[in-house]
């Protein structure tokens, strides 16, 4: 009997319309998007009754709430990963005309969750699961200098995962060419300027979106998706050559940020991160080798008509709806 392997499971996506209502299946309506991880599976809480019944034994066993959470790591794939930042925080604004395009995504004052209908087909051994509705809550990126491809973490919440015949999608549509970009290509900016010394960036934007589980719907799985807040946190490393980033946190003075991914004039993306404030931290002595530091950061109430965080993806790309 063949046993299922990760790297013949096949992820698509599919927006849907509302709460209750998953995407149904069919031939070249859903994404087909790459993949390095998932970890968003059902979970159940199951508990014991302790009713007294004059013996000592366990008492019944007892189904309790279903919950469906975890993360999605994908590739920073210059086409597909335009997708995911839709989900997490909606539509773009796009400019351009076939073939160069311009999204720019930001974080919205009032953010409307986007709801999807997520497939996993096991191909290997023909086992199909259907997980809807679906949000996207969050998302994570690290940068640093090696030959790795760039890769983003998002964090997803959903209500039911169910056991499907057959996969949502036998022709799902994939994106074009979709370059990534190598860990070594990215520039860290500050202030306007590209930034010297910097060993690694790493940042963590959070929407904060919850299950509820507290509305009674005769179910024991969320009756909807409660909003929640922007939260943008992460950290910096960098060679200590002055004490530039030290007296950054000592005075409390707000920072713009930026982590470019340049690979052509027609094929980049760049997180813009708007005040920052930087802890006041101090340098330590390990050992004797090059001293490198880390500052920790966090996004402070943004000025007027400005975003926590703002990302520009130009690539050849027309839309991120449906196909």
């Amino acid at each position: 009997m063949a046993t299922a392997r990760g790297d013949q499971a096949a992820f698509l996506m599919r927006e849907q319309a509302d709460f209750e209502t998953p995407a149904a299946a069919a031939d070249g309506d859903f994404r087909l998007l790459p993949f390095y991880s998932i970890s968003m599976a059902p979970t159940e809480d199951v508990t014991e009754d302790d009713a007294i019944v004059g013996d000592a034994f366990p008492g019944e066993a007892v189904a309790g709430l279903r919950n469906l959470t975890g993360d999605i790591t994908v590739p920073l794939g210059l086409q597909s990963i335009g997708w995911h930042l839709r989900g997490l925080f909606g539509d773009p604004v796009t400019t351009g005309g076939a073939p160069n395009y311009t999204h720019v995504f930001k974080m919205a004052a009032i953010p409307v969750p986007l709801l999807f209908t997520a497939g996993i087909s096991h191909r290997g051994i023909d086992r199909h699961f259907r997980q809807a509705p679906v949000a996207y809550s969050g998302m994570s990126l690290s940068a640093q200098k090696d030959g790795q491809r760039s890769r983003t973490a998002f964090k997803m919440l959903g209500s039911v995962e169910d056991k499907l015949a057959d996969t949502l999608d036998a022709a799902p549509v994939a994106f074009a060419t979709d370059t990534v970009p190598v860990g070594f290509q990215a520039a860290i900016w500050k202030d306007g300027a590209n930034v010297a010394g910097v060993t690694g960036f790493e940042f963590e934007a959070s929407l904060g979106i919850t299950p509820d589980q507290e509305e009674l719907n005769q179910l024991p799985t969320a009756a909807s998706f409660l909003d929640g807040n922007w939260s943008l946190t992460g950290k910096i490393s960098a060679r200590f050559r002055d004490t530039s980033w030290y007296d950054l946190g000592s005075a409390g003075t707000l920072s713009d940020m930026e982590l470019r991914y340049e690979l052509s004039a027609t094929l980049s993306i760049v997180f813009a991160l708007h005040n920052l404030r930087f802890e006041r931290v101090g340098v330590p002595v390990p050992n004797g080798d090059i001293l490198t530091a880390e500052f920790g950061f966090r996004a402070s109430r943004p000025d007027s008509g400005e975003s926590p965080l703002t990302v520009t993806l130009k690539n050849q790309t027309a839309s991120y709806g449906n196909p």
